[in-house]
């Protein structure tokens, strides 16, 4: 099992919230890095790791049926590698919309 975490911003300053978001929106959110956390740029090198590991999973039929439960930024990128979104088509993907999206199709 690979376990896809991400650590949040430290702290509940609105200030300091505010001016990391602003620091994403400038630098990109696909590459930003915040305090004490990490970009998308770093969950997609774990996310590359666990498709691999589904898809020998999938040649050698360990299952039928896969479930993959995650949140936020592990979710965006996971489909973005899977779909091979570009940066532009990652950094339009909002969390609410993709969960309903998915449960939908």
């Amino acid at each position: 099992m690979i376990i896809l975490k991400t650590s949040p911003l430290k702290t509940k300053d609105p200030n300091t919230i505010r001016k990391a978001k602003n620091e994403r929106h400038n630098f990109g959110a696909f590459y930003y890095r915040f305090p004490n956390g990490e970009a998308a740029s770093d969950v997609y090198e774990r996310v590359s790791t666990f498709l691999d590991s589904l898809w020998r999973s999938f040649d050698v039929k360990r299952s039928d049926n896969y479930v993959i439960v995650t949140h936020g930024i592990s979710i965006r990128v996971l489909l973005a590698r899977y779909f091979r979104y570009s940066i532009d088509q990652f950094s339009m993907l909002v969390s609410g919309n993709i969960l309903r999206n998915a449960l939908t199709q």
